[in-house]
């Protein structure tokens, strides 16, 4: 990855663009540090996420990729946080401003039911998870809820399942009948029809910032429970349900209140359509 964004960036310098965009910065920062005093482009950077507290990464790791936050900080001409989180942390820790630009996604409403038949499910009668099988995604937290709860209703996991962390879950919960993992998919229509039909939608994120899956899941009227954390509060505000350990999953499995789940998953698609659709958040750029 270092040696990629090397020669991309050398590449744009080269052609001395008038804008050069890092989405991210953990092996850009580097190449941020050697072009940026050697070229008139302007570059900005999309921070993402707090990368560096991410579970998988060794100590060594994490403390690489906190100083390649530094660097990117330091020689970014303009910095673009994806959520208003994110914005406050750089605000904090380096008294930098930054441009809250988000990701977006745009309205679903194309589904079929007929694919639940390949997963042998049915309609409001499951709970799905979409997520990279990471630890800071809070996984093992939703299914140890799950099984708390004693429910029936089946969870389905979609994700890589062939990752360390992934083998040790399936292996972990693989005598539970109701804990039921998938391979990845990568077809919209599939994903979108799994997620509408689903009865709750956990969403575990904890370190990123504006996750994708979030948004999609709002955008295909999903009723989602989320992690606690400001993330996903600064999106999801008061329309979700919320939880920072198993105990918290399993009370909202007992206590799961269809009729408001459905009105929160309404007020979410008005959040996307006026907040986090792709046409404006591409008017947001143009005006940057």
């Amino acid at each position: 990855y270092f040696i990629y964004d090397w020669n991309c960036t050398k590449d744009a310098v080269k052609n001395n663009y008038d804008i050069i965009y890092h989405a991210g910065y953990q092996s850009s920062a580097i190449s941020l540090f050697f072009f940026n005093k050697k070229s008139n482009s302007i570059f900005v950077t999309n921070m993402d996420g707090l990368e560096w507290k991410r579970s998988k990464w060794s100590f060594p790791v994490k403390l690489l990729t906190l100083l390649m936050e530094k660097i990117a900080v330091k020689y970014s001409d303009y910095l673009i946080s994806d959520n208003i989180g994110i914005q406050n942390y750089f605000l904090k820790k380096y008294e930098i401003k930054s441009e809250h630009i988000s990701y977006g996604a745009n309205y679903s409403d194309s589904f079929d039911e007929e694919i639940l038949d390949k997963y042998s499910l049915t309609k409001n009668n499951y709970f799905f998870v979409l997520a990279r099988f990471e630890p800071e995604n809070n996984i093992e937290c939703i299914i140890n809820g799950v099984i708390l709860s004693e429910t029936t209703t089946p969870l389905i996991l979609i994700g890589n399942k062939n990752t360390r962390y992934g083998m040790y879950l399936t292996n972990k919960f693989s005598k539970y009948r109701n804990i039921k993992f998938f391979k990845s998919v990568y077809k919209k229509k599939e994903l979108d029809s799994l997620r509408f039909f689903s009865k709750i939608y956990f969403h575990g994120h904890s370190v990123g910032g504006t996750n994708p899956s979030l948004l999609e899941a709002m955008a295909c009227k999903c009723k989602i429970i989320a992690h606690d954390n400001e993330f996903n509060k600064s999106v999801l505000k008061e329309h979700s349900k919320y939880f920072k350990n198993t105990k918290d999953i399993s009370k909202h499995i007992l206590n799961f209140d269809e009729k408001n789940a459905i009105k929160n998953a309404e007020k979410l698609i008005e959040i996307i359509k006026t907040k986090y659709s792709w046409d404006k958040i591409i008017n947001i750029h143009d005006d940057f």
